[in-house]
């Protein structure tokens, strides 16, 4: 009788012990039916091999299916290949940035001792009886040469207008002086209004333009621009007689009270034969201007 209770003890211990194990192990298979692990397709997964084939198998039969929708409606090059940048194809193509037409100097600002020596230098000469500026246009007055056929815009022509000459207009109507442009272009209209544009706190710029024949434009709006061809005794002048007599006789003064500052220095040269006073400006220098030179000519 005790061997028979030993064993009827034994085997109730067996299934208490065994009963949450398998309860446990129904529990668990239970939530991997009714939730199947999350799977991913990179190497590092730890999902089953099982939700990965069926992840290829569904890539694979959407992209046979994108393949017999391109084939149906016909090659696409424009829509598969990525834009081409124009920017990297012109520099593949070895080229650099003067053949986009780039090739001028950029405008440079002033420092501050190159402001305050001009500021001296314009002092000095209106103090010697100078009291017209005469600016050439291309590759002085602007960092560029329009050749006489610009049509890319006024923004961008008043954007080229060196810094140097608006601080140097700013000074000279400060102490009293006058400013006019003196160029060979015929498009005198086109420059007064990019002066308009640029600056339009001296709108009493008077430009004188042309060549053969010359005009003088004046104005200071836009709609109220006046062009007119004044007289000249210069009928044939490969310098800027004309533009002098044009200027003196238009401000009323003297040859001695007009000053050129341009690029060519047979205009300037031609300047002082004519009485007057001339500078030459250096491009390679963008901030410098220096009218001391009127005087050492003399």
């Amino acid at each position: 009788i005790s061997s028979h209770s030993d064993s009827i003890h034994f085997f109730i211990y067996l299934l208490l012990f065994m009963l949450p194990l398998t309860l446990s192990f129904f529990f668990f298979f239970f939530l991997m039916i009714r939730r199947p692990p999350r799977s991913t397709l990179s190497s590092s997964s730890a999902a089953s091999d099982v939700y990965k084939r069926q992840a290829l198998s569904n890539r694979q039969k959407k992209e046979e299916m994108d393949e017999m929708d391109s084939n149906h409606a016909g090659p696409s090059p424009q829509q598969d290949a990525p834009p081409e940048d124009p920017l990297n194809s012109f520099l593949e193509q070895g080229l650099d940035w003067g053949d986009l037409g780039l090739d001028w100097d950029l405008p440079q600002e002033l420092s501050r001792k190159e402001k305050l020596t001009l500021r001296k230098h314009v002092q000095h000469a209106i103090e010697r009886g100078v009291q017209l500026f005469l600016l050439d246009f291309d590759e002085t007055l602007v960092s560029l040469h329009t050749g006489g056929a610009w049509d890319e815009g006024l923004e961008e022509l008043a954007q080229a207008i060196r810094p140097l000459f608006k601080e140097f207009i700013s000074l000279v109507y400060a102490q009293g002086g006058r400013v006019a442009v003196a160029t060979f272009s015929p498009q005198a209209v086109l420059i007064k209004q990019v002066l308009l544009r640029a600056m339009p706190e001296f709108g009493d710029v008077v430009v004188f333009g042309g060549r053969r024949e010359m005009h003088r434009v004046c104005g200071e709006a836009v709609g109220t621009l006046e062009c007119v061809r004044p007289h000249s005794k210069h009928l044939c002048s490969r310098q800027k007689q004309k533009h002098l007599e044009a200027a003196a006789e238009f401000y009323n003064l003297g040859t001695a009270q007009v000053m050129l500052i341009d690029d060519d220095e047979a205009n300037v040269e031609q300047f002082r034969v004519d009485g007057a006073h001339g500078v030459v400006f250096d491009p390679d220098s963008p901030t410098v201007l220096d009218l001391s030179q009127a005087w050492l000519a003399l």
